[in-house]
């Protein structure tokens, strides 16, 4: 190439060019250099805190949760001990022995554990992920798991819906002839009458209505003392098929017994009636009132996590009592 075509080359190219680019778009283009630069340094730090955090969380939330379950449930035994003996048939169901059975009224701070653990880790791995696809199933995947845990966990799982039922000690037969009382909420009535703070059996089938196995733990009081008084006791029937309660050795001491999905235990009930019942009903009827009870709160373990069910028993109990009592 000779120097002349050289130059005519270059004055070619010279006319063709449109020279420096217009301020604006020279600002432009430094902003969205600087933006995409600071956008991969926050990607960057994100992702590599992401990970350490997400097991942070999930390492609190289990050891909060393994300590919940661990509280609830009790030590169950020693490392290194040696294995247990043998134990002896359960003994005799004593109904006047107050607490057996009895248990300490759940609370729903666990689950609500379980599902802040899972909102915080399903956030971490939403804003690690890069895909739009895993966002969104971690997104639909956490909130399904969480609202399966609240919807599932708020409904009673353990409930009466069939089966057996009987009457024990203090139950009062109606006479021959006389009119049966009159039925309240479909429940059937039945008069015991045990006098001041005496003791009652009541039983009754419960049913497992959940998609897993539950563990029956036992009854617990209410909050405060009813009127008519409180479940003091539970036992077993020895032979669910040959339920027989006003005769002990038809019983057994409560035990924690697990339940499979469609079946059901039977619970022998002891109550303590409160400081007004009445030794006998007075034949005239005057300063006579009645109270009533036809619940019960069964406490249950599902997946680890405790609840309880208010049982709506088949019967209800009624008590005689002095109506001028004050209760203390």
């Amino acid at each position: 190439m000779t120097d002349a075509t050289e130059m005519q080359i270059r004055a070619a190219l010279q006319e063709r060019d449109p020279g420096p680019p217009p301020g604006s778009l020279a600002e432009r283009i430094r902003t969205d250099r600087a933006g995409t630069q600071a956008l991969s340094t926050w990607s960057a730090r994100t992702a590599h805190w992401a990970t350490p955090i997400a097991g942070l969380a999930a390492i609190v939330a289990f050891a909060v949760i393994g300590a919940t379950i661990w509280t609830q449930r009790g030590q169950s035994g020693t490392v290194g001990a040696p294995p247990a003996p043998v134990p002896a048939a359960p003994p005799v169901f004593d109904p006047t022995a107050n607490g057996a059975g009895i248990v300490e009224r759940p609370t729903d701070l666990l689950i609500w554990v379980v599902v802040a653990a899972i909102a915080v880790i399903a956030t971490v791995l939403i804003v690690v992920a890069r895909r739009r696809v895993i966002r969104a199933v971690v997104l639909v995947g956490a909130a399904a798991v969480a609202l399966w845990m609240v919807n599932a966990l708020s409904q009673p799982l353990v409930d009466w819906t069939q089966g057996a039922w009987q009457y024990g000690q203090g139950w009062v037969p109606p006479t021959p002839g006389a009119a049966p009382p009159d039925a309240q909420a479909g429940q059937e009535r039945a008069r015991f009458v045990v006098g001041p703070n005496g003791v009652f059996t009541v039983g009754l089938d419960v049913h497992n209505l959940a998609p897993l196995p539950v563990t029956i733990v036992g009854v617990s009081r209410p909050p405060a003392e009813e009127f008519w008084g409180h479940w003091s006791a539970v036992g077993l029937a020895r032979d669910p098929n040959a339920v027989d309660i006003p005769t002990p050795a038809k019983t057994r001491a409560f035990e924690p017994v697990e339940v499979r999905p469609g079946e059901s235990v039977f619970l022998v009930l002891a109550g303590r009636a409160g400081p007004c019942a009445l030794a006998q009903v007075p034949a005239d009827g005057q300063d006579l009132a009645t109270a009533t009870v036809g619940t019960v709160d069964v406490v249950y373990e599902i997946a680890g996590i405790r609840s309880l069910s208010t049982v709506t028993m088949p019967f209800a109990v009624e008590l005689p009592v002095a109506q001028s009592c004050a209760v203390p």
